[in-house]
């Protein structure tokens, strides 16, 4: 679950890079949240609170959730954050932003 979480940062940081716009649009998801816990398991294994993350995976994923399908049904990424600079790769636009990883094998 910790790298699922470290993936959910990394969306929103490129998301953010991409198109600050569309973050500015979206003020109820928190964008710099998911950035920060990313960066907080990603960096402090020795010093990571194991229940805190296990209260966000329990609280603050499914409530993240909702949002995120909502924007991602209506379609409401732009084009500038669905590139994600893979080489080669062939994923679809939908599959290169969300929660999980997307396979470059075709």
């Amino acid at each position: 679950m910790i790298r699922n979480i470290e993936i959910i940062g990394e969306a929103a940081r490129n998301i953010e890079r991409a198109s600050p716009a569309f973050i500015a649009e979206h003020p109820g998801i928190p964008w710099s949240t998911m950035i920060a816990t990313r960066n907080r398991v990603s960096h402090g294994y020795m010093t990571l609170n194991l229940s805190l993350v296990w209260k966000t995976i329990r609280n603050d994923l499914p409530e993240l959730e909702k949002p995120i399908r909502t924007l991602r049904v209506r379609n409401a990424v732009p084009n500038a954050a669905r590139k994600h600079g893979c080489q080669g790769c062939r994923a679809q636009p939908d599959q290169a932003v969300g929660f999980g990883r997307h396979s470059s094998a075709g």
